[in-house]
């Protein structure tokens, strides 16, 4: 019943990296739930697999080249790693004891914890992750799943439900699509993966992801934080939208980004000065309903926040205004087309791209038309695509200002 995907490659001499996930995640537990769900990733790792606790397994495997990571997400969960040719036999069997002897272990449990406090009262002083924190609780809708974990948090964490709940996580191979890519050859590495793969035994359960009502709030909205002693200022604006989840639509936001990237260096960084780098990106989701979110990061002294905020603003308007000139049109084809050649030859690119393609039902066929897509884009979809996205009536702005 697990699905497998194999594409054997020569791009690295002796490279072989793998992922698999389905959805699930932290979003399938109950709110008193959560930090039980969230924490139970890290205490796993902490505690090992079968005979060995986390210490004895990284001296087992400290002259292999096997690594194995497991990850528990809000609506997915998912296991990746790497080998070398001759180590590939130990990364199944770490795949093989994920699944299936997950290790307690109450020393590792207090070691976790006490790990996590450290990290908790270092965060709390840090203005940039207390900015981020806060970016990131706004926008959630002030979710309880978004919001920063506390010290006093911590009392709440039992060891075994952590326990309890990743091997819940990890208990179905079924669920999972597992990708191997690399220097592989194919009769030699089926019999190990029906072995170690197809030998977990399995209820072949599938689980969606599921709405737990995160939404980012509705219209603008302006917020400042005031943390640290730094003289400069940092500045998230954020544009949140509707979107339909498909592999083209993906493309010409990633166009329209390359434009506005390169339009938001040359004016901010060049013509208005005293910007501590700029740049711009999405985070597209399907999950649990579509959407994108724009954000765009500059640093900058405080006394220049609003002029450059402005300028911003300005070369957003600017494109959907005029959309693109040839010469930008012709940087951001080239751009594409460049880095697709390099793309074609990483095993890291095949691997996302096929793990992409089965996650969300796309089709690997894509690839054989996104020269085309690339070539038919012309400087007047700029203006539909900024219009589209870049609503000025959904623009969150925040900013984190020294305290002097």
């Amino acid at each position: 019943g697990v699905k497998v995907l194999l594409k054997p490659t020569d791009f690295k001499n002796d490279e072989i990296i793998f992922k698999a996930q389905c959805f699930g995640g932290t979003s399938q537990y109950s709110d008193a739930d959560h930090l039980n769900a969230e924490f139970s990733n890290s205490v796993q790792d902490e505690s090992g697999y079968g005979k060995f606790d986390a210490t004895a397994l990284e001296k087992y495997l400290q002259d292999k080249t096997a690594r194995l990571y497991t990850g528990v997400g809000l609506y997915e969960e998912s296991l990746q790693g790497n080998s070398n040719k001759k180590d590939v036999e130990t990364l199944l069997q770490l795949i093989h004891l994920a699944f299936t002897k997950p290790r307690k272990d109450s020393v590792a449990f207090m070691s976790s914890m006490d790990k996590q406090r450290a990290f908790l009262q270092n965060r709390g002083s840090d203005p940039e992750q207390v900015f981020q924190d806060t970016i990131g609780y706004c926008l959630s809708g002030y979710h309880y799943s978004a919001r920063p974990t506390t010290e006093a948090d911590l009392k709440n964490v039992k060891q075994q439900r952590c326990n309890a709940i990743f091997k819940e996580r990890f208990s179905d191979p079924t669920d999972f699509t597992f990708i191997f890519v690399g220097s592989f050859n194919l009769d030699e590495i089926k019999p190990l993966i029906e072995s170690y793969i197809g030998g977990i035994s399995s209820s072949t359960k599938r689980e969606t992801a599921k709405d737990i009502g995160i939404k980012a709030p509705k219209g603008k909205l302006n917020k400042v934080v005031v943390k640290g002693n730094e003289p400069r200022s940092s500045v998230n604006l954020v544009w949140t939208n509707t979107f339909e989840y498909n592999r083209k639509n993906r493309f010409e936001v990633q166009a329209l980004m390359k434009l506005l990237n390169i339009k938001l260096r040359e004016n901010l960084r060049e013509d208005k000065g005293g910007v501590y780098g700029v740049g711009i990106y999405p985070n597209i989701y399907s999950v649990p309903k579509p959407g994108i979110m724009i954000t765009c990061v500059f640093s900058c002294a405080p006394e220049n926040v609003a002029k450059l905020i402005a300028a911003v603003n300005e070369e957003i308007s600017d494109v959907k205004k005029n959309g693109s000139n040839d010469e930008n049109l012709k940087k951001v084809k080239e751009g594409f087309l460049k880095e697709r050649e390099l793309q074609l030859k990483e095993n890291n690119f095949w691997l996302n791209y096929m793990a992409q393609s089965d996650m969300y039902n796309e089709s690997l066929d894509d690839l054989n038309v996104f020269d085309q897509w690339v070539n038919s884009l012309k400087k007047e979809d700029f203006k539909r695509l900024a219009s589209a996205y870049l609503l000025e009536n959904e623009l969150k702005q925040f900013v984190l200002n020294p305290e002097k």
